[in-house]
């Protein structure tokens, strides 16, 4: 049984760039919690463009199968994975 508490769960940090249409934060996080991750942070900062930057860690297991099907929704422009050094400069 796969359980939260499980080894195997670490967590991933995301940066997902969007058009910035409506209900594209509801379609980013059906695909998240249909692929079984669990959602740990988000942040949306607002942008006068036309365009959304979406900041969100997730916990799971390997999270390639998650940007693959992040990737297809038609408004997300990409999808990248942050290591550590990323995520400290965005902070």
């Amino acid at each position: 049984m796969n359980t939260l508490s499980d080894s195997n769960n670490s967590f991933h940090s995301l940066f997902i760039h969007t058009a910035n249409r409506p209900a594209i934060l509801e379609r980013v996080l059906r695909v998240v919690r249909h692929r079984g991750y669990t959602l740990c942070s988000l942040s949306m900062p607002e942008s006068d463009s036309g365009d959304a930057s979406i900041y969100m860690q997730v916990r799971g297991l390997n999270p390639d199968q998650l940007l693959r099907q992040l990737e297809k929704l038609v408004d997300v422009h990409n999808v990248a994975l942050l290591n550590e050094e990323q995520e400290v400069l965005r902070a």
